[in-house]
């Protein structure tokens, strides 16, 4: 006797090779970050994705510096999403860059309505426009640009640090987002905290983000001999000053950070 469980099951089968296929599941962390970002970041996002010549591995790193640690990998993946080795995330509505009005999905709107208007109702005339230029503009990296990070637990190395391509040459990268890459220094303790006005003393400085100082001033005249020891540590010997409390001042390519009370000089 035949099962009727059975029934049509051949042409179920042969129908399969034509089925569609589905992706379900959670979206990844690139797409978590899109579901839980503002709408206009999430438009952001979702168009530096789709530009070719920005890197995965560029779209990673700044990711990772507001959120958990994206991997260049998972971003590549998002953007095959849709395909046999992409994610599970979901495929955006098809879209295209806005060049002008025509282009503009909203554009009928602006076609059937009679101007444009201010929350209190006043009209807004075409040179009150409100709108600002931003003064980010895209550039090129012209060569290969290496980030260092610690060694971790799983790396076997009890203390340095190692390299990874952050950007290849070739990238598309908005100048902001280089920027923020020069991190500025932090001074958590300076030791010796006092020594004699004649100077010649070699003084700890300890921190954060102290490999990019170039400089350490004491009351305004500048430390010498200064050797960065790591990231979180350098030593630089004192000038000569005048007795009492100084502020001591680190400067980097972010900024210069001042430490008030940071020395004293004693007769």
């Amino acid at each position: 006797m035949r099962n009727n469980e059975f029934d049509g099951l051949g042409a179920e089968l042969a129908a399969l090779p034509t089925t569609p296929a589905t992706r379900k599941g959670p979206p990844c962390t690139v797409g978590a970050v899109l579901s839980s970002v503002t709408p206009e970041a999430a438009d952001t996002l979702r168009r530096i994705l789709d530009t070719a010549t920005v890197t995965s591995a560029a779209i990673a790193a700044v990711l990772s510096q507001h959120g958990p640690a994206i991997a260049a990998n998972t971003v590549a993946r998002h953007r095959r999403r849709g395909e046999p080795t992409g994610c599970r995330c979901p495929l955006p509505p098809s879209s295209h860059a806005v060049t002008d009005g025509e282009d503009d999905p909203r554009s009928h709107l602006m076609k059937d309505t009679m101007g444009l208007y201010r929350k209190d109702g006043s009209r807004i005339a075409k040179a009150a426009l409100p709108v600002a230029p931003l003064d980010d503009p895209l550039v090129t990296v012209t060569a290969d640009i290496y980030q260092s990070e610690p060694y971790g637990r799983g790396d076997a190395q009890p203390e340095g640090s190692k390299q990874f391509l952050l950007y290849p040459a070739g990238s598309v990268v908005r100048r902001s987002v280089v920027e923020r890459l020069f991190t500025p220094a932090t001074v958590s303790a300076i030791s010796p905290a006092k020594g004699p006005a004649a100077g010649g003393t070699i003084v700890m400085v300890k921190g954060a983000d102290l490999d990019g100082v170039t400089a350490v001033k004491f009351g305004g005249k500048p430390g010498t001999e200064l050797r960065v020891r790591s990231a979180t540590e350098l030593s630089v010997k004192t000038p000569v000053g005048a007795a009492g409390i100084v502020v001591v001042e680190v400067a980097t390519d972010a900024g210069t950070v001042s430490k008030a009370n940071g020395y004293t000089y004693e007769a």
